[in-house]
């Protein structure tokens, strides 16, 4: 599928101290020389600790260095000192966006719309992080009010489009788009996705007219033509066509229109992942396994296919493979659930039951534990011989499903073990009542009891 950009808010710093130190730190943030900025705030803070501006501007400061931990403590600091600064709030969020922290990112810019209800800023970058977490409807009501408190803000119809292009509201997306092409007729990115958005309503030649316009404006969104190769123009519509076959559930044009789209572009690897998707839908894995090693090849930090080439390697029984790609997932999102669960699961499969157990146990952490997870860590554990820790694993897998006749039985195994008779057959009785063979006879041929 399509690459969205979202445009986020970049603060200019702010300069609420009238102090020298303020002053010298803001002019040294304006040229761009972030380090002096740093080391200036860095100066007023020694000089006095309880200004929230110091840090604030000096959070400021990291953000725009990219050092988003560093902008967090400060920006923490600044709201210590005095908890109904909103801009704080706001620039917090900002960082937590940044880290893909999208969560913490709509609470603190909530908190900042709280403290400052009429700030149109705060409501784009709310939506920004709704946006990015998927929740499209959110984050259409975000620009909606943005829009209502600066009708002239062409980014915040941008983005508008943006959720409506993605919630599928494609008509609304192209109204969106025209609006902030009539604020900034220069804006390439909203005629591109406005084809996009054309392209879905199967309006071929504005979509090919918007194409080529973004193209002209941005030469980014093209790729120069070279021998042998169809435009730019004709990748942006072979590409953002296949993206919508493949979500149409269209598989063989979508793999048509990508394979179009990489004789134009052989070096962009969205192309192939997004290829590799349509193959893997329609079973061709051999052919999904290949596209995915291009697009790592092209792009290593490309995690999505790294997590997908992990599953493929994982059914060839290529677990040592697999766990390589998960780990590298890991190494960007460490709190990547599934690629923890995965990589849990390959490491069960190479027998290497401690780190098993502790990916099961940090993709518990991280996102929702279900009966499979318990059940999954608590054979780690008994092939450990820890059956204390296995048969806790197996309770919570069937008090959270009790129709779980495989955890029924593999905790009974661990009571015959502990020479718990009672419990053994209670629960061979329930395994066998939920239909589970090897519950029945080992009650027949250990118990003696027929079921």
């Amino acid at each position: 599928m399509r690459k969205l950009l979202i445009i986020i808010t970049v603060f200019i710093i702010s300069a609420f101290a009238e102090t020298d130190w303020n002053q010298e730190g803001l002019d040294a943030y304006k040229k761009g020389d972030y380090n002096q900025a740093i080391d200036i705030y860095s100066k007023a803070i020694k000089t006095d600790p309880k200004k929230s501006e110091s840090y604030y501007n000096r959070g400021l400061a990291y953000s725009a260095k990219g050092q988003f931990d560093k902008a967090i403590a400060d920006f923490t600091k600044a709201l210590k000192i005095n908890p109904k600064f909103a801009p704080a709030y706001q620039s917090r969020g900002n960082a937590y966006y940044a880290k893909r922290d999208y969560g913490s990112a709509v609470k603190d810019i909530t908190r900042a719309l709280e403290l400052d209800p009429k700030n149109s800023l705060a409501y784009t970058d709310r939506g920004n992080a709704n946006l990015a977490r998927q929740d499209y409807n959110r984050a259409a009501d975000d620009y909606t009010r943005s829009i209502a408190l600066n009708p002239g803000y062409a980014k915040a119809f941008y983005n508008r489009g943006l959720a409506n292009l993605k919630r599928a509201s494609f008509e609304q997306s192209v109204a969106d788009f025209t609006k902030a092409i009539e604020i900034d007729p220069k804006y390439a990115r909203a005629y591109y996705f406005r084809g996009a958005a054309y392209d879905n309503l199967d309006a071929y030649d504005k979509a090919d007219a918007d194409y080529l316009t973004a193209a002209r404006l941005d030469p980014a969104l093209a790729l120069k033509k070279a021998p042998g190769e169809t435009s730019g123009r004709d990748f942006m519509k072979f590409f953002n066509r296949g993206g919508k076959y493949l979500e149409q559930g269209d598989y063989l044009k979508a793999i048509e229109s990508f394979t179009e789209a990489a004789a134009a572009a052989p070096k962009d690897a969205r192309i192939y992942f997004n290829r590799a998707l349509a193959y893997e839908k329609t079973g061709d894995r051999e052919k999904a396994f290949a596209d995915y090693n291009e697009a790592i090849e092209l792009d290593p930090g490309f995690t999505a296919a790294r997590f997908n080439r992990g599953g493929l390697l994982y059914g060839r029984g290529e677990y040592e493979k697999a766990c390589v790609d998960y780990s590298a997932v890991l190494e960007t999102e460490p709190d990547n659930a599934e690629a923890c669960r995965n990589r849990a699961l390959a490491n069960y499969a190479l027998k290497k039951y401690e780190s098993a157990i502790a990916d099961f146990g940090r993709a518990m952490s991280l996102g929702v534990a279900s009966d499979v997870d318990y059940y999954n860590r608590g054979n780690a554990h008994f092939y450990l011989n820890d059956l204390d820790r296995a048969r806790a694993d197996y309770t919570e897998s069937v008090r959270m499903n009790p129709d779980y006749a495989e955890a029924y039985f593999n905790r009974a195994v661990i009571y015959i073990k502990k020479s718990l008779r009672e419990f053994a057959i209670n629960d061979l009785v329930k395994a066998s009542a939920l239909g589970y063979e090897p519950a029945r006879k080992t009650l027949k041929d250990k118990y003696g009891i027929d079921y």
